[in-house]
């Protein structure tokens, strides 16, 4: 038998803000007690206590979102600020198979009821700042003057931009260019990862054959063309090429 209680727990990553955080703590939730899903309701009822609790104890505490790897599952928990006999009682009091322990830059998985621990692997990889997940417009005009962009064309564009990232919202809108109205598609994308928004942009503008495609974020737009440099675009937005 394993000594960990759920060896996926070993996969988990944690969305926080770091900045300010102290240097030792657990991670611990009320939700799914047991290991087993629970009713919505109920979990946000265990929450609720387990945070009146951590207020009674007057630990310090702050928000920590627990996901699974692929962010398919997630479990919204709390950083507390305490000793291992006070973490490990609120684990079992709620239920938990295992809590986190952050401390010496280092993540460890410990289990409730052995108290076994196992170290997770690349822990700074593991912490997700949600600072980080940025918002970027591309603004895409019709290839030809009064035109509308066509079904096979907006297909093309949804495929090449679904083959860089998970999801995305794509707006009709009409746009103006060169004194002259023209029909535009407003693509929406959250991620962390930059320079495959500047690699979007330059896939559209040669499958529809434009000079350019514009891309904003943070206030700040650029055109993209097929000169541009994306390390100057980047640190334009004030972001690092990464």
């Amino acid at each position: 038998m394993n000594p960990i209680a759920n060896p996926e727990y070993l996969n988990t990553v944690f969305e926080f803000i770091p900045e300010g955080k102290p240097g030792d703590f657990w991670v611990i939730t009320a939700y799914n007690p047991g290991g087993k899903p629970a009713d919505p309701g109920d979990n946000l009822e265990a929450d609720a206590r387990l945070l009146d609790e951590i207020h009674e104890l007057k630990i310090t505490r702050f928000r920590v979102i627990g996901l699974s790897a692929d962010a398919s599952h997630a479990e919204p928990g709390w950083g507390i600020a305490c000793d291992e006999n006070t973490a490990i009682g609120l684990g079992r009091r709620y239920k938990q198979q295992a809590l986190f322990h952050f401390h010496a830059a280092r993540i460890d998985l410990v289990d409730c009821r052995t108290l076994k621990r196992k170290a997770l692997a690349n822990p700074a990889t593991r912490i997700l700042d949600p600072r980080t997940l940025r918002h970027f417009s591309l603004f895409v005009g019709s290839p030809e003057n009064g035109r509308r962009i066509d079904p096979i064309e907006y297909a093309g564009i949804g495929t090449r931009i679904g083959a860089l990232f998970p999801g995305f919202t794509i707006q009709r809108a009409e746009g103006g260019f060169e004194s002259r109205f023209e029909d535009t598609l407003v693509i929406h994308i959250a991620t962390r990862e930059p320079t495959k928004v500047v690699e979007a942009a330059h896939s559209i503008r040669s499958f529809l054959n434009q000079t350019g495609v514009g891309i904003s974020h943070n206030g700040v737009y650029q055109r993209i063309r097929d000169w541009s440099d994306t390390e100057l675009i980047l640190e334009a937005f004030g972001l690092k090429n990464t």
